[in-house]
């Protein structure tokens, strides 16, 4: 199989094995790349290698991929998005913020910079900006008549409201 097809199988599969066969072919593809006069110009292969290594937790991997792509293409909302994954990881939720609000400034249309904004807000314990981020992927499907589609951050947001509640309430 080649570099592609292995990815394939470990985005589907997520089958270790595919993801170790993979990462020295998609290696050795961009050292080819930089080797060459016309350097790197597969954006989307080093989007899939940045997910690959995300999803192995390899963080600093990531962010050098993710660090090159960006350097060709500054304003790829998938490698921006990426980026603001390993920074929430490496304890810059700041940064990540920042990233996820310009992948989705970017791109209107694709919420999952929104959605990682929502969870990371949380686990910061700032549920009211969390809730907020919920308000905003429910009002965005709402008006787009994405009724199924609003029902799960609805109730996310029911849920952080709910505790906000419980924490602003001094009789508990």
């Amino acid at each position: 199989m080649d570099k592609d097809e292995l990815l394939e199988r470990y985005e589907a599969l997520g089958k270790d094995d595919d993801f170790l066969a993979a990462k020295p072919l998609f290696e050795a593809e961009i050292q080819r790349q930089e080797e060459s006069e016309a350097g790197l110009g597969d954006v989307r292969a080093l989007r899939f290698l940045a997910h690959a290594y995300l999803a192995a937790s390899d963080f600093d991997a990531a962010k050098g991929v993710i660090d090159t792509g960006l350097a060709l293409a500054p304003d790829d909302v998938g490698l921006i998005e990426d980026r603001g994954e390993v920074k929430a990881h490496k304890g810059d939720p700041e940064g990540a913020l920042a990233d996820w609000r310009r992948a989705h400034a970017l791109n209107p249309e694709y919420f999952g910079p929104v959605y990682a904004s929502a969870f990371l807000l949380e686990r910061e314990g700032r549920l009211a900006e969390a809730a907020e981020a919920w308000r905003q992927i429910v009002d965005d499907a709402t008006e787009r008549g994405w009724e199924l589609t609003a029902a799960w951050p609805r109730q996310e947001l029911q849920r952080l409201l709910e505790l906000l509640e419980k924490r602003n309430d001094p009789s508990e």
